[in-house]
């Protein structure tokens, strides 16, 4: 079970083309994992708020426009999560792993997720 995108549908997912050709770019050889996926989605989270503030930007206005942020996949590498009111994802996607590789079970469109099964309610 997943709650991001994998590497291996990056062809068809112009958001994690752009996260690994900025890893690649910065830390080459780097281990690509959630962590990064999330923290990248972050990053692009507080740029986005930051510029929405404009040149004076205070700890109270960021947090004002984070807030704001009601339907983030983080350019499409997450499924969509309610950062302002601090709910999580109920979506979720899954793969198997084979021949060292995620291969994705359900659902099965590439770059999707299952937002209406019910499996996680907040």
């Amino acid at each position: 079970m997943s709650a991001t995108d994998a590497y291996e549908e990056a062809g068809s997912n112009p958001g994690m083309q752009l996260f690994l050709s900025w890893l690649n770019r910065v830390a080459p050889g780097a281990t690509h994992d959630i962590f990064g996926i999330l923290a990248w989605s972050a990053g692009l989270a507080f740029e986005q708020a930051a510029k929405a503030v404009g040149p004076d930007l205070t700890r109270p206005a960021l947090i004002s426009q984070l807030q704001q942020i009601t339907n983030w996949t983080g350019g499409g590498i997450t499924p969509p999560v309610n950062i302002g009111q601090k709910i999580p994802s109920k979506c979720f996607a899954y793969f198997k792993i084979e021949n060292g590789a995620f291969q994705r079970v359900y659902p099965s469109a590439p770059n999707t997720f299952d937002c209406n099964s019910g499996l996680f309610q907040y």
